[in-house]
């Protein structure tokens, strides 16, 4: 998945694809946290949330629960719930 994500900020970057590029960026984070680099991971994911929230994204309650489940893996139970809540 790390790969296949990296690849697709590549193509996303070459191509000028604005609207996957958050989306990719996301991905690689949740990756980087389930393979136990969680702080880089939930770094990624905050950048990805960050430029999605630019562009007004569809697909931001499936991105935010991808964060939720970052910040639980790292043992950060009260944001991860603070994040479902700023979801809702």
């Amino acid at each position: 998945m790390e790969r296949l994500a990296s690849e697709a900020i590549e193509l996303s970057t070459r191509q000028n694809l604005a609207t996957w590029l958050p989306t990719t960026v996301l991905l690689r984070g949740c990756t980087r946290s389930a393979l136990g680099d969680i702080r880089e991971g939930i770094e990624w994911i905050a950048d990805g949330l960050r430029d999605m929230r630019a562009g007004a994204s569809l697909t931001m309650p499936f991105m935010l629960a991808l964060k939720s489940e970052a910040f639980y893996l790292a043992g950060r139970t009260p944001d991860a719930l603070e994040v479902v809540a700023a979801g809702l």
